[in-house]
């Protein structure tokens, strides 16, 4: 597999009884990991937030402070050691406090390992209430568990293909992503056809789940070290656009994160648009065609 791409809505909803209240559209819930040897991105469903601050925030400290302690080829490791750790968010104050229905929280990790000379492609799922191809439970286990996807050994690193759904799943019919993204893993296609895809099925899942927005960032992380691509997509004109969280190494042995970067526009047209047809009027207000406006930059 030559790339990852991976597409998460902004929604956080906060659990009020059986119902889930709508706490935001514009939450980052994605990080990319930036290290010498690993190139990951991280992306979440569950819990919004564990006490005071956004579960994305609380994973992407974590996942810093995983990172200066575990290996960089030990990806099993790693894996592992973010599970103890979200074990000991839930069983200290915040976290404890809430009911086991609102701890729930399932973590993915995709990306590269670099090993000697050549690359692996990675992924595991670290939940707390699903087990990975079967079911959900309704209330959250006391501990984490990881489950790792491997490739097969006998099929060659860029032959290898993986469609992954967390969160609102069910809404996805499995035919139906086998039909619609699995003939764009193709040899030569290129990964924004995939994200392109992913984005025309979101509205599938919003409609079906009040948890699911309309807001979306979309990460493409090409093979190690060719470069990473945020994207933000609205359903309404925006005065910002943002970018997600990442965690960097600098230089050896020294990271640097970044949360809650965001451009945004003073007192000028909206930066950020619903798509359209390339041929319909931008809905930004400027008069001009989408594909000669805001479309001609996607």
């Amino acid at each position: 597999m030559e790339f990852v791409v991976q597409v998460s809505d902004r929604r956080l909803t906060a659990l009020n009884g059986n119902v889930g209240s709508v706490v935001t559209d514009e939450e980052t819930k994605a990080i990319h990991v930036n290290l010498d040897k690993r190139q990951l991105v991280v992306g979440y469903t569950g819990i919004a937030a564990i006490g005071n601050r956004s579960t994305n925030t609380v994973l992407l400290d974590m996942f810093m402070d995983v990172a200066q302690r575990v290996s960089p080829e030990d990806h099993d490791g790693f894996v592992h050691s973010v599970a103890q750790e979200l074990t000991g968010v839930f069983q200290t104050w915040p976290g404890k406090r809430l009911t086991p229905a609102q701890r729930r929280l399932t973590v993915m990790i995709t990306g590269y390992i670099v090993i000697g000379d050549h690359y692996q492609l990675v992924q595991a799922l670290i939940s707390n209430f699903q087990v990975w191809g079967s079911h959900d439970e309704p209330e959250a286990w006391t501990s984490f568990a990881p489950y790792f996807i491997r490739p097969k050994s006998d099929v060659p690193p860029e032959e290898v293909t993986l469609i992954q759904r967390i969160g609102a799943y069910e809404a996805l019919d499995p035919a139906l992503m086998e039909t619609a993204l699995r003939p764009l893993l193709a040899p030569g296609k290129p990964p924004s056809a995939i994200r392109d895809k992913l984005l025309d099925l979101l509205p599938i899942q919003a409609s079906a789940f009040t948890t699911v927005g309309m807001q979306a960032n979309a990460v493409i992380l090409r093979k190690p070290f060719m470069g990473v691509e945020w994207s933000y997509h609205t359903a309404v004109n925006s005065a910002a656009t943002y970018v997600g969280d990442s965690i960097n190494e600098i230089e050896p042995g020294v990271f640097l994160a970044t949360r809650g970067m965001e451009v945004r526009s003073v007192d000028g047209p909206p930066i950020a648009v619903p798509k359209v047809d390339a041929r319909l009027t931008c809905p930004c207000g400027s008069g001009k065609l989408y594909g000669k406006c805001h479309g001609a930059t996607l």
